[in-house]
């Protein structure tokens, strides 16, 4: 199992999460409207799955890297940082506007970001793409985005 790790803006995570609880007010309205109006039942989530997706209300996130189970961790080059020190300088002057945070939504300190990431210690390489790098501590980079 492979986790993805990310930088999230505190304000506008927080505004996200206000503005689409309203929106899932008005959509859950509507939803149950066309039900009474007796809709295609069977279709209803697809119908949902549309409105939500052009409903959705973002925040900035920022891929920091990824670790799985066997591989070392990939780190994603971004306009904030290009290696280990630099991710760590940029959070500590940050720490008040951007926390960490997994793709499963669950919030870490820089420590346990330290020993679920940057520490993580896996056996098999993932420098074989002639678009990584290595920072100076010897942690790989790719300059291109992924999941």
């Amino acid at each position: 199992m492979s986790t993805n790790y990310y930088l999230r803006n505190r304000k506008e995570y927080i505004y996200h999460r206000e503005e689409m609880n309203k929106r899932n007010q008005v959509i859950n309205v509507f939803l149950n409207q066309l039900k009474e109006w007796n809709a295609a039942e069977e279709n209803i989530y697809d119908v949902q799955f549309r409105i939500e997706s052009l409903t959705n209300v973002g925040y900035e996130e920022i891929h920091i890297g990824k670790r799985s189970g066997g591989w070392k961790p990939l780190f994603e080059k971004q306009p904030q940082f290009k290696s280990v020190k630099e991710l760590k300088d940029f959070y500590a002057k940050n720490e008040d506007v951007y926390e960490i945070v997994d793709e499963y939504g669950t919030v870490h300190t820089w420590e346990e970001l330290k020993n679920e990431l940057i520490d993580w210690p896996g056996e098999k390489e993932n420098g074989d793409r002639s678009d990584n790098y290595r920072d100076a501590e010897g942690y790989v980079w790719a300059e291109y985005q992924f999941s």
